[in-house]
């Protein structure tokens, strides 16, 4: 009988060798470990969970059905990087989450009426460490088949996983037990792939489930750490963005600029109101726009790259908001060469929803889809590339033309042939030259956003002259040094379109 494997798909980076695990299987006596009982409040992730108590975990186990002897290892209480530890974390985290009444609005929809740890205990018998979900770099776990048991993958252990996942994806899998499958995606970054989405939200299959937990835990949770409930809303919005295949919010394009005054971030919407996000400060580096928000990379190669939540109107590391902030920043943060990202140049996100990334080194340039292989293409020796385009400086008749570009300091454009990738990826140079007194330029809102040399904004028409943006009062007279362009997913509570 074909298995019907539940899969739960989470980009992930290198899997780190797996270190020995807790193992109580073994028949050994459970070791007393004098400790003060936890206070979740204060777990933020893994390695803040320091030891847990033998009679406390032991109760975990047989309540929650660990079949830790599938771990393998000597008895560990306290080493949260050991896979068995991690286990045990997941496991608290979810018994011991408390939480307030709810409004019901947006996306809390009550599909689970019972706390979290009750409705995981009453759906799942057996929790088991082995290989039966396929083994592959994405898949955490899964129930096979409809059957109380949930398999982990290995990838549920790697080193940057993260605790407020590892506990939700409990939730995920327990609802897999009810018979709710995964669909093919065709929109997001999971786009093509098999087993990826949800039909809708309102279907409340596991992803659902997933995303109202997590609303729950960043809204109404009582005794989880801001931080936490941080990692849990951008959860929430990465599933929401692309894991089911009606889409059940209606993104947001926005326009992020630094003011050149001060380094301090702002944020335009379509018709011009300007959000001044004060407190967000860059140093020197590179926004890199994405369909979640922003990214900034750092000049300093050393320097780990963050992310910017616009919500939280805050700057996180790369490695404190992992997965959600994607492939690419990921393995630029923990697993790309000194060599590799000294030779990073820029990156750029599709912005039509294909999942396509191109990364721009000094003498070559790779075209990513989704999690598949990046075909590399060498630039041409005697040029030297400065950032890559979305659109054209110059008009056609059809207007500003779309697409992926290279500027190089010579001024000379070179377009992205990507209607192969990820087999293969072609360039080649076009007619128009980049203009002198032109800093930058992007798309935003159906319009062609450029920056002058001076930094001040505007829009280049179709009869190629260039109007002031409009929108907020004196926005003309101020200069930037960063425009990019990206979509945000609507709040967890007022901006849902459901």
């Amino acid at each position: 009988m074909t298995k019907a494997v539940r899969r739960i798909l989470v980009t992930v980076s290198v899997i780190n060798a797996l270190l020995p695990a807790v193992a109580w299987a073994t028949g050994k006596k459970r070791p007393v470990v004098p400790v003060a009982p936890i206070d979740i409040s204060r777990v933020t992730d893994n390695a803040a969970i320091g030891c847990i108590d033998a009679d406390v975990a032991h109760k975990l186990i047989k309540d929650y059905g660990l079949e830790m002897g599938r771990f393998s290892g000597s008895t560990e209480l306290c080493d949260s990087k050991r896979p068995g530890k991690k286990m045990l974390n997941a496991i608290l985290m979810l018994d011991q989450g408390k939480f307030g009444p709810t409004a019901r609005a947006g996306l809390d929809r009550q599909m689970i009426t019972t706390d979290y740890a009750t409705y995981f205990r009453q759906r799942i018998g057996r929790v088991v460490f082995d290989n039966q979900c396929g083994g592959t770099s994405w898949v955490l776990a899964c129930v096979i088949n409809s059957n109380p048991v949930m398999h982990v993958e290995k990838p549920y252990f790697d080193d940057d996983m993260a605790l407020a996942l590892q506990m939700t994806v409990l939730v995920h899998e327990a609802r897999h037990t009810e018979g709710f499958p995964h669909y093919r995606c065709y929109t997001g970054g999971n786009a093509g792939k098999n087993g990826a989405c949800d039909l809708s939200y309102e279907a409340g299959g596991a992803y659902a489930v997933e995303v109202e937990y997590e609303t729950r835990v960043a809204l109404n949770g009582l005794n989880f750490n801001p931080v936490f409930k941080t990692m849990a809303r951008l959860f929430a919005i990465d599933r929401l963005n692309n894991n089911f295949v009606t889409a059940p919010t209606t993104k947001k394009p926005a326009l992020f600029l630094v003011d050149q005054a001060d380094s301090h971030v702002v944020v335009l919407d379509r018709e011009g109101h300007a959000n001044e996000l004060s407190d967000v400060v860059l140093g020197k580096g590179r926004l890199i726009g994405r369909d979640s928000g922003a990214n900034l990379m750092f000049e300093d190669p050393t320097r780990e790259p963050m992310y910017l939540d616009y919500y939280a109107r805050k700057l996180f590391p790369q490695t404190a908001v992992a997965p959600v902030v994607g492939l690419t920043m990921r393995n630029y943060a923990t697993s790309w060469s000194a060599a590799k990202k000294q030779n990073l140049v820029d990156i750029l996100n599709d912005a039509a929803g294909n999942g396509i990334q191109i990364r721009l080194f000094k003498n070559q340039l790779e075209a990513a889809k989704g999690l598949d292989n990046a075909p590399v293409v060498d630039l041409p020796a005697t040029e030297t590339p400065v950032a890559l385009l979305s659109t054209l400086p110059c008009l056609t008749p059809e207007g500003a033309s779309v697409g992926f570009y290279v500027r190089m300091a010579s001024g000379a454009i070179y377009q992205i042939d990507t209607s192969n990738v990820p087999r293969r990826a072609g360039m080649s140079r076009v007619a128009c030259t980049w203009p002198q007194d032109l800093a930058s330029i992007t798309r935003f809102s159906g319009k062609v956003v450029v920056l002058d040399g001076e930094g001040h904004l505007s829009v280049l028409e179709e009869n190629g002259t260039r109007s002031p943006f409009p929108g907020a009062p004196g926005l003309a007279a101020r200069r930037f040094t960063h425009a990019v362009a990206a979509e945000l997913v609507p709040e967890l509570v007022s901006d849902l379109v459901l």
